[in-house]
Order: structure tokens, then sequence, then C-alpha cells
């Protein structure tokens, strides 16, 4: 989950670190994260707001109606980003990003693995029906089996 800290109404950062939102917000400190966000506009603006601040690309998201919380906003997987498939508890490494769709819509690995965005809002991108791209090399499997 990512963390927008604001003073007053300017970003002034992303994180994904619970602790450091936590001391911001006793700082006083205004902390947005996925259960603050009541619309797709609240999260576009956001999303805008972090991609101004850090200069990459943030993506708002709307999970759906049967979705809570519905609306997130997410940093987009990104060339070079080291990426991983997972399903049911089960991380396999995957090389890198190596090309993105101008829509952000397909996402190809360095392995050869194409993984294609679900829904146009979603902030999940899937192959082959079910592997889900995770950022990150993970190596693990699910330990319930």
């Amino acid at each position: 989950m990512l963390y927008f800290i604001y003073t007053q109404e300017q970003l002034t950062s992303v994180t994904d670190d619970f602790k450091a939102s936590q001391t911001a917000a006793a700082a006083g400190l205004t902390v947005v994260n996925l259960h603050d966000l009541s619309t797709l506009s609240d999260a576009a603006d956001v999303a805008a707001a972090a991609g101004a601040l850090t200069g990459e690309t943030y993506l708002p998201i709307d999970g759906g109606s049967g979705v809570s919380p519905r609306f997130d906003v997410i940093r987009a997987p990104h060339v070079g980003d080291k990426v991983s498939y997972a399903y049911n508890g089960d991380y396999y490494p995957c090389g890198t990003v190596t090309a993105i769709s101008p829509t952000l819509r397909k996402v190809t690995t360095s392995t050869g693995r194409v993984f294609y965005r679900t829904r146009a809002q979603a902030g999940a991108w899937r192959s082959r029906g079910m592997w889900s791209l995770v950022h990150g090399h993970v190596s693990r499997l699910n330990p319930e089996f």
C-alpha cells in the first residue's frame, strides 16, 4: 500500500513504509492511502500529484463496485523493473520489464512472458489468464500445500 504525505495541500512524499506514514501523521502531516479515496477523481488527483513530485507514472485504480476499498493509486510498471509472476501464494521471478505498450495494457518481460491489464482501470496484469505480475524478484511457494 502506498502512503501519500501532504503538508497543507501539497504532496511532499510518497512511501510504502507504514512506520514512515505513522511518523508523518504523528508530526501533524496529512497521510492519504487507499482507505481515504472515495472517488476515481480523488485517486486521479493523488496520482497526478505523485507523478509531478516523483517523475514516475502513477495510476488511479477502480476495483469495481464489488470491491472495498474500491479506489487506489499504484505505481505503474516501468522498463527495467524486476518482476515476478504469482498465483495462489506461489511466486516465481520473471526477469525484468523490457517493453510496455503506450496504453499500459501489455507488459513484456525479459523471459518472454507477456502480461495484459485485466480492465482499463484495473491495477492487475495477468499472463495466461491466471498468473499476476508483481513487483520485485520473489521466489516463494505457498506453505499451505
